[in-house]
């Protein structure tokens, strides 16, 4: 495996990784097996297609295919390891190609911490002001907390005028002057 690293952006590393013919060929064999297994291929068992049946039956593309995804997995956690990017997200796999002689190029894009610097943060200052409390802010704020904090107890005696009451209604709709049943 080949690893290329280029910082894109200062949030993004492209990694271009490129694996040997050797693995890309397994890859496909491995592929192709699996395939294999889900396409019904006359004259043989489920899995035990030759490659080159099934690479007739399914085309060249959808065997590639099949061995990109599963050797993107491996390839992508190998490269992060050896490249020493500590990814924010799961990177994308944005293109892939292979050679005449059968090398297969992937490319991530990998998004990364930002890199941030602090020039001189300390010197930065901001005063600090304080309004005064006066005694109308401090009745309003003793007010607001009797009312959120107040507890409605019931009690046995008339109604006073100022306190809360609460009550229950009960009523009968009468069309056109006459009691419903």
């Amino acid at each position: 495996m080949n690893l290329q690293v280029e910082h894109i952006a200062n949030h993004l590393a492209q990694l271009t990784v490129v694996v040997d013919a050797k693995q890309t060929d397994e890859a496909k064999r491995k592929a192709a097996q699996r395939l294999g297994k889900q396409v019904r291929v006359p004259g043989f068992r489920p899995g035990k297609a030759p490659y080159n049946v099934v690479a007739r039956m399914l085309g060249e593309e959808a065997i590639l295919e099949e061995a990109v995804e599963n050797l993107a997995d491996k390839t992508y956690k190998q490269a992060l390891e050896a490249s020493n990017i500590d990814p924010v997200a799961m990177g994308t796999l944005v293109k892939y190609e292979t050679d005449a002689e059968g090398v297969l190029s992937m490319i991530f894009n990998v998004p990364k911490q930002p890199e941030i610097d602090l020039k001189e943060y300390r010197e930065l200052r901001r005063e600090l002001v304080i309004e005064p409390v006066t005694d109308e802010m401090l009745r309003d704020s003793l007010e607001d907390l009797r009312e959120e904090h107040a507890v409605v107890e019931e009690v046995q005696r008339a109604a006073q005028v100022g306190r809360p009451t609460q009550d229950r209604l009960a009523g009968a709709l009468v069309p056109c002057g006459r009691p419903c049943a």
